[in-house]
């Protein structure tokens, strides 16, 4: 978490008071994907990868690899490959030459980061207040993290933390300093897919027309590689999707007969199937997808809007409430994994 103050928590923790703070300068290397945490420290390049997000919010990073600087052409853009990076050098790199390099290619955002950062145990955890200076501005932050996820839990719960107020290291960057993610989209061909995804105020939209039912499974729900099943009104689709490269993706759809996506969904498809209502609103020069969830995801409404580019200016009406563009637990094959009314509420509130 991030704060311009964290004195409050700090007091009620007690222990980290006394403990003496070491000074870093870090730079991270903000990317279009919202999975990975690249960053040089100490003349290393760390690169660690979300593994999963857990339907409270939790975040699960494992390390993806090491190398020290000067390294080879080889080892950098095999730890790199998730990036599509396109190395010209050969032979070993120094660090700064590297940054220069990155820069350069206009995909990774380089930033210098300081840190001052205090460390302890607490409940079980590794934790952690960290001064954060970037971009002019200065932060407080607390991480407290564990591999024993109910050890996490119950020391959020004794410091009265709600898991869901989680940002991770590089989201913080961007909501707290002002930082995007990349400069451009990477070059990866194919069709893309690029979209934002907001929840929806049903208090404030009405539908303007009548909706399609939609029913859809998954023959692979996998990140890597999608393929979903869907039967809109009386068509049958087949889609496959790649990875999601910050809120870009690869995209191939084909039309199928229904009497076979029928077959799929009720034989082949993991379940639950995700049952649904499309909307389709036009606001202002922007059209909208609404969809109004039922089954084991009752309660959940999404809106989706389709840009040429991440960064193209859209009209957002006031019922588009939170952005969750690269909130995965949103996704729609995760919402098999994580029903909706599976999740934890507040107040008898779904979050």
């Amino acid at each position: 978490m991030f704060a311009p103050s964290l004195a409050d928590l700090e007091s009620k923790i007690g222990t980290a008071e006394n403990v003496p703070a070491s000074e870093s300068t870090e730079v991270y290397l903000l990317g279009a994907r919202n999975d990975l945490n690249l960053k040089v420290r100490n003349d290393t390049l760390e690169l660690k990868r979300l593994d999963q997000t857990d339907e409270t919010g939790l975040e699960l990073w494992r390390p993806s690899g090491k190398e020290r600087f000067p390294v080879s052409a080889e080892r950098v853009a095999k730890l790199l490959a998730p990036f599509r990076l396109n190395f010209t050098f050969q032979g070993a790199i120094a660090v700064e030459a590297f940054l220069s390099h990155v820069a350069a290619a206009s995909v990774l955002q380089v930033i210098d980061v300081m840190k001052s950062r205090r460390s302890f145990s607490y409940r079980g955890c590794l934790a952690e207040f960290t001064e954060v200076t970037a971009n002019g501005r200065t932060r407080q932050s607390f991480c407290l993290e564990s591999e024993d996820r109910e050890v996490l839990l119950a020391a959020l719960k004794d410091l009265n933390l709600a898991p869901k107020a989680n940002v991770n290291f590089p989201r913080g960057l961007e909501q707290e300093f002002g930082f995007s993610r990349g400069l451009r989209e990477p070059n990866t061909g194919g069709k893309f897919e690029i979209e934002r995804k907001f929840l929806v105020d049903m208090s404030k939209w009405r539908p303007s027309e009548q909706g399609t039912a939609y029913r859809q499974g998954y023959l692979s729900s996998a990140k890597e590689r999608v393929v979903r099943v869907r039967i809109a009104g009386n068509k049958g689709f087949l889609t496959i999707k790649g990875l999601a490269v910050g809120i870009t993706r690869n995209e191939f759809e084909y039309a199928i007969p229904v009497d076979d996506a029928s077959f799929m969904l009720e034989n082949l498809c993991e379940r639950p199937i995700i049952e649904k209502t499309r909307f389709r609103e036009r606001v202002g020069h922007t059209d909208w997808e609404i969809d109004v969830f039922h089954g084991d995801n009752e309660g959940l409404a999404v809106a989706e809007v389709e840009r040429a580019s991440s960064t193209e200016a859209f009209d957002k009406p006031d019922w588009a409430t939170r952005d969750v563009s690269d909130d995965p637990r949103y996704f729609n094959n995760n919402l098999i994994v994580h029903p909706y009314k599976t999740w934890p509420s507040s107040n008898g509130s779904h979050r």
